[in-house]
Order: C-alpha cells, then structure tokens, then sequence
C-alpha cells in the first residue's frame, strides 16, 4: 500500500525531530562540565609536575603510557592537567588504572600523585571526603601509618583496625604506631592496647588464631 505525500512528510519531520534531540543530548554531554574534587586536582597538579620533572612533553608521556599498556593520547593528558585548576575547562578525570600507569611511568609509588609534595605540620591539604587536615597527618595516613582522624580518648580499637583491615600482615606497624600516640598526646598507649591488640591477633585470618601476626610483636 503506498503511502500518502502527507505521511511521507510527517515521518520526515518525526525522523528530523528525533535528530535535532539526540544531536542536543550529545552536545550536553560533551560540553557539560566534569567536576573534579581536591584530591582530582592534586593528582592533575602532580601529574604536570612529575611530567616535566621527568622532561617528558605530552606526546613522550603518551607514548612511554602505551608502551606500558595504558592508552592515554597527549589530548587526554592535557585535559587531565587542566584538572589542576578550579576553573579549568576541558578536563579529564584520572581513575585508577591510569592513576598505577602514571606511577609507574614515572617512577613514583601512587601516593606521590594524591597529595601536594608537602609534608609540613605547619600546612594543610585537602582531601576528598574529609576537608582540610594537616599535610603531616595526611601523609602519614597515605604511608598506611596511622588513620587520617585518630580516636579519642582512651580507645585505641580504631587505630588497630586500620592495621588490621588496611594493612597486609607484613606491612602492619601496629607497636609502632602506639607508640607514636605518645607524641600524638596519648598516655602510656601500650599498656591501654594490650586486649585490642590480642582481639587484633584473633581476628587476624594469617595469625594463627592468637599465636602472634606479623608486625604486632
């Protein structure tokens, strides 16, 4: 059956009506604006620092990326170091594979690309999730030394669990991190961890069931 002029030129309009939609959503989406959190911008602040620490221009990055296996063309990369600015336009996140590949391409651990290269007690720096906190303590806390906010008063249980949870069983600084809450202003925090430490020994699955896991001893 053929079908009318009439319905020719309603379905065109129909199909042209659907074009100019679908052309707008990809126009929002490619010029909408990509937010990016504080710890976004240290990593793209770092990215640029190492880059040129390391006298790599964009396309040398790219390439030593992909000789790596991680694809990360120089536009990428220059919309990742746009990130570093609050205002910045045409940026890139980093997530986590690109965040391992840059480290290893540039010889850091990852740490190195999170935080601002400052570690003064004296300076602070933000970080996503929790705000403004002492760069010292934020460091610390990125080197799986002690937790970003300590506990309060006499319960050490957080500080254990950080070990215990966070940490595998030869990289756990358990003693010694009780110990650095003597300066941190705690009193005598060994004796106060003696029950959590052993609750730390039970729970721990490569211990032994109470028989001493590594780093606690």
């Amino acid at each position: 059956m053929m079908r009318s002029v009439a319905g020719k030129i309603s379905v065109r309009k129909i199909r042209t009506s659907v074009a100019k939609r679908a052309t707008a959503t990809v126009r929002i989406m490619t010029t909408g604006r990509i937010e990016v959190g504080p710890t976004g911008r240290a990593v793209a602040a770092n990215v640029k620092r190492l880059r040129k620490a390391r006298g790599l221009s964009l396309r040398a990055l790219s390439a030593a990326l992909k000789d790596r296996g991680r694809t990360l063309s120089a536009d990428a990369l220059n919309k990742i170091e746009n990130a570093a600015e609050p205002d910045g336009r045409g940026v890139r996140r980093v997530d986590v594979d690109d965040l391992a590949a840059l480290a290893v391409a540039f010889d850091v651990p990852p740490s190195a690309l999170l935080l601002p290269l400052d570690d003064s007690s004296a300076s602070t720096v933000d970080v996503t999730g929790v705000g403004s906190v002492p760069a010292d303590v934020a460091w610390d806390w990125l080197d799986g030394k002690r937790p970003l906010e300590l506990p309060s008063g006499d319960d050490l249980t957080p500080l254990l669990e950080f070990d215990l949870y966070g940490r595998p069983p030869r990289r756990r600084g358990t003693w010694s991190g009780l110990r650095n809450l003597i300066q941190w202003g705690e009193s005598d925090p060994e004796a106060e961890g003696t029950q959590l430490a052993q609750r730390l020994r039970d729970e721990d699955p490569g211990s032994g069931g109470g028989g001493g896991g590594a780093g606690l001893d």
